[in-house]
């Protein structure tokens, strides 16, 4: 149990970094709102509301040290507060970029803006969304939404990138309007920084929860990620039989496209009726190891999917994983738990065999895409 007034104090980083995200959305609103409108008025309340910001941000920075420097906060709790202490400078950031789009305006004419408003509306639409979701993801603590914001961190740059082709074509074919033009430019490049401060938010979350610094590892994770074969973690209790069993299953029917990997909660020994069962439909398991699932986790290697195949509250102790683009949860009973007569016992391991094989053929089918080729390999009596 956590002392009363530690509790307190990090309660009260929540809320005060809850209360600026708040007042830096709603002004980054304002901002998109003054940029495709050219609306002087929501500009001038911008750069009033940025005091204010600028205020919480100072008092949400001080709350943070105050927390680490007097109760030395361990784990979980330091890596929200760092996590926090990062969030807070990239939303003083996006102010600041807020209020720079602000001081434009008013070199804006309305049509001049109004020629260029297919793109800049989709661009400030998609800044505020990841804005939103980096937020919301931060607040849920939801790794896998701030992957997705992370990995498609670069679509804005290319809506920046065409608008600013288009304004320099503006600029020499229609002179009289070169300040407008000019002025615009300089509010797309502030945007295009400001959702670089978005996605940022986003791998915070992924260092708060998962403990990992993705920073400079964009490439390195989305080609992990995109390129083939998916990679699937299977995980159950003990890594014994279930997970193992599965994985088995996964590598011998769709290899040519899936590679899968196992681990358990609570590693123990390979069950030798598992080893046993799978023989019996040509699949060797008998190299392989249990393994720790925080071990993997901590590697950082990135799976497309993860299938848990144990009951509920054992799934919610798996640790969360990056990349990952689904999570299944698949309640199958621990055949190692079965007691009775060796061939009692073996009939047990078979069912749970064939079961798994079911549930995975009807996952590939319905939730992946079809590939040349793809299709079951045939494997013994199942």
């Amino acid at each position: 149990m956590l002392p009363r007034r530690y509790r307190s104090e990090i309660e009260a980083v929540h809320t005060m970094l809850y209360e600026l995200s708040e007042a830096v959305l709603a002004n980054v609103r304002r901002a998109m709102a003054a940029v495709v409108q050219a609306d002087e008025n929501a500009a001038r309340e911008v750069l009033r509301q940025e005091i204010e910001i600028n205020r919480l941000e100072v008092r949400l920075e001080e709350a943070c040290l105050k927390v680490m420097t007097l109760h030395q906060p361990y784990a979980d709790e330091m890596r929200f507060l760092v996590a926090t202490t990062k969030a807070n400078r990239d939303l003083e950031r996006i102010g600041d970029l807020a209020a720079a789009v602000a001081k434009r305006v008013h070199e804006m004419e309305p049509s001049a803006v109004s020629r260029f408003d297919a793109g800049l509306r989709p661009m400030t639409g998609e800044i505020q969304k990841n804005l939103e979701l980096s937020l919301h993801a931060f607040f849920h603590r939801d790794h896998r939404q701030a992957t997705e914001i992370w990995m498609a961190d670069d679509r804005v740059d290319v809506q920046g990138t065409s608008l600013v082709a288009g304004l320099q074509e503006a600029i020499l074919n229609d002179p009289q309007r070169a300040r407008s033009y000019f002025a615009l430019l300089a509010i797309v490049q502030h945007l295009e920084r400001l959702a670089d401060h978005a996605a940022n938010i986003a791998k915070h979350v992924l260092y708060m929860v998962l403990g990992e610094i993705v920073r400079h590892r964009l490439r390195e994770y989305r080609e992990t990620v995109e390129a083939g074969p998916l990679r699937v973690l299977v995980v159950c209790v003990h890594n014994s039989a279930r997970s193992q069993m599965a994985a088995g299953w996964i590598n011998h029917l769709y290899g040519d496209r899936i590679s899968a990997e196992s681990a358990g909660l609570q590693p123990g020994t390979l069950h030798p009726l598992a080893v046993e069962v799978m023989q019996e439909v040509g699949i060797d398991i008998s190299g392989a190891v249990p393994r720790d699932v925080f071990d993997v986790s901590r590697s950082g290697h990135p799976f497309s999917y993860v299938i848990r195949i144990c009951d509920g509250v054992s799934a919610e102790k798996c640790p969360p994983f990056i990349g990952v683009k689904e999570e299944l949860n698949w309640d199958v009973p621990d055949p190692a738990t079965f007691t009775g007569e060796r061939e009692a016992r073996l009939a047990r391991f078979r069912e749970i065999r064939d079961d798994i094989r079911r549930r995975i053929e009807q996952w590939v089918s319905n939730a992946l895409p079809p590939w040349p080729g793809m299709g079951t390999r045939t494997a013994g009596c199942v």
